[in-house]
């Protein structure tokens, strides 16, 4: 039989002593990381609820800025200067009690001081009562991939200065923001043809007392006429809210007698289709026609016409017409919200600037 000796089992002892003072020290250690590690996860844990919660108070309280808008007071005057440089033209309206404004070209001279300073034409009558007039201004900025950039902003006169009975120097304050915008008379779109229901072009007729003659029966047969499927003799190029630009066939030009002059008078019938609402859109229109241009190969005549005045059918009646309201700036506002649309649609589908 064999037996330890007590040195070999003070030896055993010790051993088994130090075994066990490893294994209390290393559950200590182990419960240790568990601790640091559940601290670790409790402040992980923490830091994540707070970076949650200040993600929510900042999206509540977080201000929309539209696309396009120029909010920066360095950005707003470096575009402004972009222009001054392009010799950008300013078109300036001034706001008005009456719907219909006024409005001229200027071009920016300076900008500094918290002011744009413009020159301006054809202003002979402005004064310093003028002076605190809000005002429109609309511009474009190339930018370095040439294109054409459309901005508008409101803003207040802040100083004028007659130079010459013709020219005068307007300051306008800085504005506040920059839109990515472009005037609605300036917005054309090609629209699809299907959108198009029906053209016809006829020459102004006056009445013996110098108004115009409203009753379409004494109109006779259009000279020029659209309508799907059966007569093109015309076709709608493009449109926007401040008039429409036609093309007519070389034949049906010279056959519909028109002599195509500026400053010719048309009365112009456009039904348009307003998906939408899947309703037809019935338009009366004065037209002045201010840019015909005839090419010189196929002798196509283009008509760029500017609208004047909108009728109305006569309620009660299905020949008379009556005038509408005044168009402020030669806009009809029903044309411009849907050639807005058309562009939206067009711009979705194929990428459009």
């Amino acid at each position: 039989m064999n037996f330890l000796t007590p040195m070999a089992a003070d030896r055993t002892t010790d051993y088994f002593s130090e075994i066990g003072r490893s294994f209390s020290q290393s559950s200590m250690r182990d419960q240790l990381s568990m601790q640091v590690i559940g601290l670790l996860a409790i402040i992980v844990a923490i830091l994540v609820v707070i970076i949650i919660l200040m993600w929510l108070r900042a999206k509540r309280n977080a201000v929309y800025i539209p696309h396009g808008w120029i909010l920066t007071p360095t950005d707003i005057e470096v575009t402004i200067r972009s222009a001054m440089d392009q010799r950008s033209k300013f078109e300036v309206q001034f706001h008005s009690e009456t719907e219909k404004r006024r409005s001229t070209f200027c071009t920016v001279i300076d900008v500094g001081n918290g002011v744009i300073t413009m020159e301006c034409s054809g202003l002979k009558n402005i004064s310093k009562s003028w002076m605190g007039r809000m005002v429109d201004c609309y511009f474009r900025v190339q930018d370095e991939k040439r294109n054409q950039m459309y901005y508008m902003f409101s803003s207040s006169i802040a100083g004028i200065r007659p130079v010459t009975t013709e020219i005068s120097h307007i300051s306008i304050t800085i504005p506040e923001k920059i839109e990515q915008k472009q005037k609605r008379a300036s917005l054309r779109v090609d629209p699809p043809e299907q959108y198009i229901l029906g053209i016809a072009v006829w020459k102004e007729r006056m009445l013996g007392d110098g108004n115009h003659d409203l009753n379409i029966k004494n109109w006779g047969k259009p000279l020029l006429s659209f309508i799907p499927g059966k007569r093109a003799q015309v076709r709608l190029s493009n449109i926007s809210a401040g008039g429409i630009k036609l093309h007519v066939k070389r034949q049906d030009a010279k056959d519909s007698g028109l002599e195509f002059n500026i400053g010719d008078k048309l009365f112009i019938l456009l039904d348009l289709w307003e998906p939408e609402t899947g309703q037809r859109q019935r338009h009366w229109l004065l037209c002045r026609l201010q840019l015909p241009y005839t090419d010189f190969e196929t002798r196509d005549v283009d008509l760029g016409l500017q609208f004047l005045h909108r009728a109305e059918m006569k309620e009660g009646s299905n020949s008379e017409l009556v005038w509408g309201p005044s168009l402020r700036s030669n806009e009809v506002d029903e044309i411009g919200n849907w050639a807005m649309r058309r562009h939206l649609e067009l711009y979705r589908e194929k990428g459009l600037e």
